[in-house]
């Protein structure tokens, strides 16, 4: 599979999470500090198969996950906000075929990952909102098929029944400006990550993820919200999608 460059370690998202833990939980016991929040679930399932287009069959598989978010309130200073996930996946039921991938026993969808999916600093000044950091902009409304939705990388190959899970952050600078039932938005995206696409495997055929030139990213959108909802907005950048060449 074509994946972008890794977005965390656990060492960072444990730490990140447990300040916020032990901040939230100090911070419980002054009203004015209310907007502070943690949360966080456990969750574990078996698929029928994997989103790798592996054309072999091993019997189902199994993952856990941990996920954890959390926002600081620094009061006059703005928030911190943190979303990560640390998880792990398994082969559920013995190989079929006695060698994969020229490896006896060897399996092929076992893995462990961790990714900080959001840490970013926010403020509001006036009627101007000010996000500075690794976060998930959203554009559109539509949930499936959404053409303005091109500024958040996915990964595809998650086993999620909730497809906003696949989704993970780029660091940007995002300022929005309300002007009563307008928000005029200006992003500003100095990294760029591909979509995490799967690929079916084949002998014959090597991938290799070739990183496009650095390029400074930016869009601009104006929303309207009312009887009727419409919005108009700007890119110029790469598309998450990578594209297959020979």
């Amino acid at each position: 599979m074509l994946q972008p460059i890794g977005l965390g370690r656990s060492a960072l998202l444990l730490l990140a999470l447990a300040l916020a833990s032990v901040c939230c939980s100090a911070a419980g016991t002054d009203p004015g500090t209310a907007a502070s929040s943690f949360a966080g679930s456990a969750r574990a399932g078996i698929w029928g198969r994997s989103r790798t287009l592996d054309p072999q069959q091993y019997g189902g598989v199994a993952n856990g996950s941990l996920w954890a978010n959390g926002t600081l309130d620094l009061s006059w200073a703005g928030a911190i906000t943190g979303d990560g996930t640390v998880s792990g996946q398994g082969s559920a039921g013995a190989i079929t075929d006695a060698t994969v991938g020229g490896q006896s026993g060897k399996r092929p969808n076992d893995y462990r990952d961790d990714r900080l999916r959001e840490l970013y600093w926010y403020k509001r000044v006036g009627d101007l909102d000010v996000k500075l950091g690794r976060q998930m902009i959203v554009w559109g409304r539509a949930d499936a098929i959404n053409p303005t939705d091109n500024l958040t990388p996915r990964d595809f190959t998650l086993l999620t029944p909730d497809d906003s899970d696949q989704r993970f952050g780029n660091f940007a600078t995002n300022l929005v400006y309300h002007l009563g039932g307008y928000d005029l938005q200006a992003i500003w995206l100095p990294e760029f990550q591909t979509n995490v696409i799967p690929l079916r495997p084949n002998p014959l055929v090597r991938y290799q993820y070739v990183k496009p030139p650095h390029r400074d990213q930016w869009a601009l959108k104006l929303d309207h919200s009312g009887p009727i909802d419409w919005s108009i907005s700007y890119f110029d950048g790469n598309d998450p999608t990578p594209d297959l060449s020979f």
